[in-house]
């Protein structure tokens, strides 16, 4: 039974979600336990994809831009998170600085011809301890369009494979 700091609470809660203009859902007595051992999703979108916003940020500390990455906490068989990467990391290479994706070669090439930066190269997904890791070889410096491109597309190749896992910067 829930004493008077609970109630107290739950009062207060109410009160600023209220006031918020948030709908509230009423959860049957057990609710909040089961609610409970699930806290660890609470950073995932509705799609189940977490991706950590250093992944391909600049760390002003290194001088670098984060381009290793890692899935983990994975809900799907490891090929199948595998395969996503790798899907993922064909569609990086497409990419130019300014963050559009092009769809030929030709067009990437172009984009070259026009001084405008792609990268280098993609590892082939690797599986490690911690998970599925990717490197992205842009030397050192992904620019934030071309970085929030690219967790774009590494969350939507995730989502294509039905995959649910938190993407973080590897190391």
């Amino acid at each position: 039974m829930a004493g008077p700091r609970m109630a107290r609470a739950v009062t207060v809660l109410v009160a600023l979600a209220v006031m918020a203009g948030a709908a509230l859902v009423w959860l049957p007595a057990g609710a909040t336990d089961r609610l409970t051992g699930l806290a660890h999703l609470g950073s995932r979108t509705q799609d189940g994809v977490s991706i950590d916003r250093g992944v391909f940020a600049y760390d002003e500390a290194a001088g670098t831009s984060h381009e290793m990455f890692v899935v983990t906490d994975y809900s799907i068989a490891t090929p199948v998170v595998v395969a996503a990467v790798a899907a993922a990391a064909q569609r990086f290479m497409m990419v130019d600085e300014t963050g559009h994706e092009h769809t030929t070669e030709a067009q990437v090439e172009a984009a070259m011809a026009h001084d405008l930066y792609t990268p280098n190269y993609t590892s082939d997904p690797e599986v490690t301890p911690d998970g599925v890791q990717l490197y992205v070889d842009c030397k050192g410096s992904i620019e934030e369009p071309m970085a929030e491109t690219f967790r774009t597309i590494l969350r939507e190749e995730l989502v294509r494979a039905d995959v649910r896992a938190r993407v973080r910067v590897a190391g």
